[in-house]
């Protein structure tokens, strides 16, 4: 990543940090991914990324406002930010996919069971 796209991604995580506003969270956590991802020059695999978070969107609401859910991911933001500054591409990607996996796993948990399931 370049110092100015680094810059960005710093910025769209403060944003997503310091709004109160759950309405926004979804659209702000896809801001601060996306600025991560731009660098790849990989405009088709953005494209299907964001595909994909259209979908999910309105579970990633859900999730965000589960309880520690936004706290939780305002860390894990961090902790990716960081390793794309130390330019370790490596665990960028590791921490990325806990995030998101993690994300998928804390929704799932907070379902109700359902009868005769």
């Amino acid at each position: 990543m370049t110092a100015s796209s680094l810059a960005e991604a710093a910025s769209r995580y403060e944003r997503f940090l310091n709004d109160d506003d759950t309405l926004k969270w979804s659209a702000l956590n896809w801001d601060f991914h996306s600025s991560l991802y731009e660098d790849a020059g990989r405009p088709f695999l953005l494209q299907q990324i964001r595909a994909v978070h259209d979908r999910i969107e309105r579970y990633l609401r859900v999730q965000l406002t589960l309880a520690d859910g936004k706290a939780k991911s305002d860390g894990e933001h961090l902790a990716i930010l960081n390793a794309c500054r130390n330019g370790d591409a490596s665990l960028a990607a590791a921490l990325t996919y806990t995030h998101i996996m993690g994300a998928g796993e804390s929704l799932l948990k907070s379902q109700p069971l359902r009868s005769g399931k």
